[in-house]
């Protein structure tokens, strides 16, 4: 073999330059001509003694070419280490960028630039990251919430728009719990479920969804098992580690070239779906207690698919969190 090609000829015997196959993606499917193994052999994608191949980088991103590429933040280099993924290897495949591992994750989280940063208020309109998920601001989430579930809101005083009250300075803990039927979710639980799985969402695209996952996991065990984190029990752990796995999932389904705006177009979209499964129960289904809460005066419980929008509640239905300083709630 020589120094930049696996030698593709029979017997062992090295091919001149001039006689060497044209490198094409196509050609890195299989084993190559002569090989004893079945384990496919794979020849680097440009030599020093061929014409450098070169590849439209959106292409790449959008499913062009040999799908097993992956972007390394600087060109394009053939990943070994994976099996061909993307549509043209099935319904449920996914394209994946190469996972830049959960240390740096953190580092960017401490001195890089944080691509977390703000998500979680991200859906009030006039905060800090707003216009990076809604900049034509039609259809938020909030938006969403008053015209098609009946959120109860008010006119925000700096923008002029109509919201849900979130600014505990100016509104009363039961203002901003307040929702249109007993048994929905209050907007703060809403808003922590979406912040889970938009967070989740973006360092999936940025870092790859192992090293997103792993971060996830290690970011809830903080929060439960150290006094730096704010989690008060395993069920709240449970929660935000099933919304960061739905996170995830939605941004494979999203795909590597979504925008900021289509990540939280996503997001938003399955949590109203969890809303509308909710609005659809019976009465009878709603107005029962759900398992552990038999003294609840409504059914707070989530679908057990996708978003899991209930904080946990203790046996009289009052939130047993501490998040936000939600302490204690009952209508």
């Amino acid at each position: 073999m020589d120094g930049t090609a696996v030698n593709l000829g029979m017997a062992g015997t090295p091919l001149s330059s001039s006689l060497r196959p044209i490198l094409r993606p196509e050609n890195f499917r299989g084993p190559g001509p002569g090989a004893m193994s079945p384990v496919p052999r794979f020849t680097d994608l440009t030599p020093q003694d061929q014409e450098e191949k070169v590849f439209d980088r959106q292409e790449m991103l959008q499913g062009g070419g040999d799908l097993r590429f992956y972007d390394s933040g600087q060109d394009f280099k053939l990943d070994r280490r994976k099996s061909p993924t993307g549509p043209a290897f099935g319904d449920d495949a996914v394209q994946l960028l190469e996972e830049r591992g959960v240390g740096r994750v953190f580092y960017d989280k401490i001195f890089g630039d944080d691509p977390t940063r703000g998500i979680s208020k991200s859906a009030r309109p006039g905060s800090e990251r707003y216009e990076d998920f809604y900049p034509s601001s039609d259809g938020d989430f909030q938006s969403s919430l008053i015209d098609e579930f009946g959120y109860p809101s008010v006119i925000d005083p700096e923008t002029g728009r109509r919201v849900i009250p979130t600014d505990k300075e100016l509104y009363s803990e039961r203002m901003r719990t307040e929702r249109a039927r007993q048994d929905l979710p209050t907007y703060q639980e809403l808003e922590d479920a979406r912040s889970h799985g938009l967070a989740s969402a973006v360092l999936a695209q940025k870092y790859g969804p192992e090293s997103a996952k792993k971060a996830g996991d290690f970011g809830e065990f903080m929060d439960r098992f150290t006094p730096l984190g704010s989690a008060s029990n395993d069920r709240d752990m449970e929660m935000d580690l099933r919304n960061n796995a739905v996170g995830i999932q939605l941004f494979k389904k999203a795909g590597i070239d979504a925008t900021l705006e289509e990540l939280a177009e996503t997001v938003d979209g399955k949590i109203l779906e969890q809303l509308e499964v909710i609005m659809g129960r019976s009465r009878e289904e709603r107005t029962t207690p759900a398992e552990g809460q038999p003294n609840a005066p409504a059914n707070f419980k989530s679908p057990e698919e996708g978003f899991d929008v209930f904080y946990p509640r203790d046996k009289d239905g009052f939130f047993d969190t501490t998040r936000g300083n939600y302490q204690q709630f009952l209508d």
